[in-house]
């Protein structure tokens, strides 16, 4: 990428004099330098998130390809994604379940957690999302371990949770599909 935003001409293909930084290995958790700051193209990211982001950009856009996997697993029984029903509990427990499978539980509760400090959200309604953030970690530290298709089995242990009271829902809604 830093190669790429090099001023350059249609006289030579050479490589620049910072060739050699540019393409040197990157070490593990060295940070993507974009030229710009990657949490910039997300206006609406709290603060937290923003940071979160500038300091995982590569894992932040993972999590949030998986937020809309997320959505789509929810969206085979609830057909209309609404706030505080069970389908915004459903994404929150979904995806707290994928983030937790892919990079593991200190990582996703970072995220959620920081996903979660908007200071125009209401408390009740923050309070739902981290309950269910919460339920959706622990119930996937088992199904990780035994799990072949977790997605299915996370959204099936989603719906077991609801039937058995375990998932904060602050406005009823109707199952969908």
């Amino acid at each position: 990428m830093d190669c790429a935003l090099l001023k350059s001409d249609m006289r030579t293909f050479d490589c620049s004099r910072f060739c050699e930084d540019f393409c040197k290995p990157k070490q593990k958790n060295e940070a993507i330098n974009f030229g710009f700051k990657l949490s910039s193209l997300y206006p609406g990211l709290t603060d937290e998130e923003q940071r979160f982001v500038d300091k995982h950009p590569r894992e932040a856009l993972q999590a949030y390809w998986l937020s809309w996997r997320a959505e789509s697993v929810c969206k085979t029984i609830y057909l209309v994604s609404r706030t505080n029903d069970e389908s915004d509990a459903c994404r929150h427990f979904v995806w707290a379940a994928l983030l937790n499978s892919k990079f593991g539980q200190s990582f996703a509760s970072e995220l959620l957690d920081a996903h979660e400090q908007n200071p125009k959200e209401p408390q009740a309604e923050r309070s739902m999302d981290l309950a269910n953030n919460r339920r959706g970690l622990i119930a996937s530290n088992e199904l990780i371990k035994i799990s072949k298709n977790q997605e299915s089995d996370f959204f099936k242990q989603f719906l077991d949770d609801l039937k058995a009271g375990k998932i904060v829902v602050l406005k009823r809604g109707k199952i969908e599909k």
